[in-house]
């Protein structure tokens, strides 16, 4: 396998680069819209919070992409004779991991000469003709992510009045959700990661999000798709992962049955939201007041609520907690993390967990009223 070195362009929007046209760059600044107002650990399972930053930066930028270009892997743009940029701004301290979640991509970093290499792996290319926005970044599977990092930009797009839309769909909730947005099945390429992508005439947005920490513009436009269907009044939901496709998950809750039968006591309703039309998600979530559930996609779909609901996260690992806490920090709403204790015997990166419900129940009553 031949590797070459490859120069890392860590701001594309600053200069000029042949085969780019800046229509928009700028860098923004904000503070959270939220804070923690609880932290319940009854067995003291954790030994740290995770801390959220009181200035977030998000670099915003639009680019026209043309000749000499190419998308490989999630999200990298690359010119052999000139580098490669990603949508998003990363530190030096973020260049060991850019390509943790990327398995197709040719690129790699060599921590021991710390240089960036190119590898030439022939993959298939697909020309894409007319003027096609590219939705893409981080972890398109993954419906957190896609939910924060993509849909904000396939709106963005979608205004923009773009012919085509590149994003990678593969559920059916992904297409569903675009088609939401107004773009039709026949504008919409579906991305695959194995291929690289070149355009006639392709529009990327930046990543609209920091770890999770979703900018003010972004949930702007979110909120236009989510003030369409506030209209069914839900009092309190939680979060189920005994079915749809969090069944099939090693990160169950092993007491689910007894949790679940103690919350519908106290007035809630049970959804299992991967089960529900993306309307009815929508609908369910931006009108709740009380939003109760594990930690994952499911708990993501908090981003289109409108009511400032309380919102308990039930988190069981502390590998997630920065970048959920940076999440819930961004929304005008009310939360706080609930501990859970995850099985110790498990060899799972989501382990199974159990929740301690009189402690869940006696938080609940010490919130909502």
């Amino acid at each position: 396998m031949i590797f070459q070195k490859i120069n890392f362009i860590k701001d594309p929007s600053l200069k000029y680069i042949s085969g780019l046209n800046v229509l928009y760059q700028k860098n923004e600044f904000f503070g959270k819209s939220s804070e923690m107002l609880f932290w319940d650990d009854p067995d003291g399972i954790f030994n740290a919070r995770p801390y959220v930053q009181n200035l977030i930066e998000i670099k915003r930028f639009e680019i026209e992409i043309s000749d000499g270009w190419t998308l490989n892997g999630h999200r990298f743009f690359i010119n052999k004779e000139v580098g490669f940029f990603t949508d998003a701004l990363v530190n030096e301290s973020g260049y060991k991991n850019m390509f943790s979640t990327d398995g197709d991509t040719s690129l790699k970093f060599d921590s021991l000469q710390e240089n960036f290499l190119l590898k030439d792996d022939e993959k298939k290319i697909n020309h894409l003709s007319g003027r096609v926005g590219i939705a893409v970044s981080v972890e398109p599977s993954n419906w957190g992510s896609f939910l924060t990092r993509i849909i904000p930009k396939a709106i963005r797009l979608f205004e923009l009045k773009c012919e085509y839309l590149l994003c990678y769909c593969n559920h059916p909730n992904q297409l569903n959700i675009l088609k939401l947005i107004g773009w039709k099945e026949s504008q919409i390429i579906k991305f695959n990661p194995a291929f690289e992508y070149t355009f006639e005439n392709g529009l990327l947005i930046s990543e609209l999000t920091n770890s999770l920490f979703m900018s003010p513009f972004a949930l702007e436009l979110v909120d236009r798709i989510s003030s369409k269907y506030n209209n069914k009044p839900r009092k309190k939901i939680f979060i189920s992962r005994q079915n749809g496709i969090a069944k099939t998950r090693n990160r169950v809750c092993l007491n689910a049955e007894d949790l679940e039968n103690a919350l519908l006591n106290l007035g809630f309703e049970i959804i299992t939201p991967d089960l529900l039309s993306i309307e009815e998600q929508i609908s369910i979530f931006s009108s709740a007041e009380v939003i109760v559930g594990p930690s994952g996609a499911g708990m993501f779909n908090s981003m289109f609520s409108l009511n400032k609901p309380l919102i308990i996260d039930i988190e069981s690992q502390q590998n997630w907690l920065y970048g959920h806490a940076h999440f819930f920090s961004s929304l005008d709403v009310r939360w706080g993390f609930f501990i859970a204790k995850a099985d110790s015997l498990s060899i799972a990166n989501h382990k199974p967990f159990t929740v301690n419900i009189n402690a869940l129940k006696l938080r609940l009553l010490n919130s909502m009223y």
